[in-house]
């Protein structure tokens, strides 16, 4: 029997018998190279106690005590939850309202503004932001557009206290990724006769494709009503999401097509895919793992997430092209994300928050100092403004992380090993601009103890997406993990 098989049919009759929550570890030696733990089904079986005031369940898990254990014994052992990177235990879908829902609004057109300045920053000179050279050709196509990033999240912890602090940006647009799971959940919702809750859930899609729209509209030399969009990936990645991105374009008046970069055809007047213009071409699930592929290599993953060894070729063969810097200048097409987002994509730039030498709105600096996790870089820890003595000191304090990987690689809080590998870390990464040290805030934890991590989708200063994280570390993560979404009040 296969470990997929072993591991479905041990959780089957778990999930049929469940009535509390609980998150069981399934160690198997066979799946080393997959998922080293496989969290158990039934830890969304019951209503999860979040605790915190502005965020309930949806109404009808209230009413019908029986509709979310259907909806669970119903997901159980499908593939697609445990694919493309991840390995996840969807959650009951959460209402956000009140002063929590403000807070998370506010939240999000604040950090708007901080890219902006970051973007800004950069055309202006005189930072230590140095693009990676595969854009710079891009970005110096971009310098006349001044534009909001379309699609991005800000990674937030709630503190038992219930303060918000930010810990980590995501500026590109593949950050979407992780709103499949809202998606499906959705689609389940309406196999079982709950189309208002479906309909909720499709706000996450909704404004997604609705802040792609308004970036076409606003940089496009011509828009048009129905634009056609042409979805970038490598090798035969993504075969799930291109399924639920064909829907959600098609749904909301664009033409799709998903395409590998040799199939993208540029000339002086536009571009084409098989013969058919396009009018917007989303990079991000080619461009970043281009980006990222020697990091990404490095990676472990929860689950198989496909070859991407060509991704770095495949997105220069594009980016290297005399005419696609002139088709993004003139409004021939538009990219999404835009290159400007990889500006701000290193988690080194919220140290720029508590440094008065950094262009902050002003503002927003005091909202953004409170609610910003201390991150220290390179060039402040070797410039002392924090010693190393100190920061070993502080080991329960701190954490460690490198600026540009995901999906928690190499976040190492203290407080989670010995002094003297706490010693040994600090001496390796101090004077490493790869790194940077920030201040650890133990996040809140569930009735049940499980930790909470949040993900607030901003798309141009927007609120677009609440997602929710609940695991067993303090280090949760959005690959494996159950995610809860969540809705404002106010979508119907």
């Amino acid at each position: 029997m296969s470990c997929r098989a072993r591991v479905t049919a041990s959780l089957q009759p778990l999930c049929d018998r469940a009535r509390r929550p609980t998150r069981r570890l399934v160690w198997s030696s066979a799946c080393h190279d997959t998922l080293a733990a496989v969290l158990d089904m039934t830890a969304s079986a019951a209503l999860p106690d979040l605790g915190l005031d502005g965020l309930r369940p949806f109404d009808t898990f209230t009413r019908q005590p029986d509709a979310w254990p259907r909806l669970v014994r119903a997901l159980t052992g499908r593939p697609f939850l445990r694919s493309e990177g991840m390995a996840i235990i969807p959650g009951t879908p959460h209402v956000a309202s009140g002063r929590l829902l403000a807070e998370f609004r506010e939240a999000v057109a604040r950090f708007d503004r901080f890219y902006r300045a970051v973007i800004a920053a950069y055309y202006a000179g005189g930072t230590e932001l140095v693009p990676d050279p595969m854009f710079a050709r891009m970005l110096d196509a971009e310098r006349t557009i001044e534009l909001a990033l379309p699609l991005t999240r800000l990674d937030l912890v709630i503190t038992e206290d219930g303060a918000l602090r930010a810990i980590e940006l995501n500026s590109v647009g593949v950050c979407t990724h992780h709103i499949r799971t809202a998606a499906y959940l959705g689609r389940e919702l309406a196999r079982l006769g709950f189309p208002d809750d479906a309909r909720r859930l499709a706000w996450f899609y909704d404004e997604m494709v609705a802040s792609i729209r308004r970036a076409y509209v606003r940089r496009a030399a011509d828009p048009v009503a129905a634009p056609r969009i042409a979805v970038l990936y490598t090798s035969d990645m993504f075969r799930a999401s291109r399924v639920l991105w064909r829907d959600a374009f098609t749904r909301r008046g664009f033409g799709f097509v998903a395409c590998h970069a040799d199939e993208l055809a540029l000339g002086p007047d536009g571009v084409r895919v098989r013969g058919e213009p396009v009018d917007v071409v989303w990079s991000d699930y080619l461009f970043f793992f281009g980006y990222q592929q020697r990091r990404y290599a490095e990676t472990r993953f929860p689950s198989r997430f496909g070859d991407f060894s060509r991704a770095q070729a495949e997105a220069t063969r594009i980016l290297d092209h005399p005419d696609w810097p002139r088709l993004i200048a003139d409004g021939r097409v538009v990219c999404v994300s835009p290159a400007q987002a990889y500006l701000a994509w290193s988690k080194h730039l919220l140290s720029w928050i508590h440094r008065g030498d950094r262009p902050i709105p002003e503002a927003d600096r005091a909202w953004l100092a409170e609610h910003v996790a201390r991150t220290w870089s390179a060039s402040e820890r070797i410039g002392g403004a924090l010693a190393m003595d100190e920061a070993m000191r502080r080991r329960d304090e701190l954490l460690i992380k490198p600026c540009s990987y995901g999906g928690s690689h190499g976040v190492l809080p203290g407080c989670e090993c010995s002094a003297a590998d706490w010693a040994r870390r600090i001496e390796e990464i101090w004077p490493d601009p790869a790194w940077v040290v920030q201040a650890f805030h133990p996040p809140r934890r569930t009735a049940d103890g499980q930790f909470l991590s949040l993900g607030l989708y901003s798309y141009g200063g927007r609120l677009g997406g609440i997602t929710l994280r609940a695991g067993a570390s303090r280090n949760v993560s959005a690959r494996d993990s159950v995610f809860l979404p969540a809705v404002a009040d106010d979508v119907t």
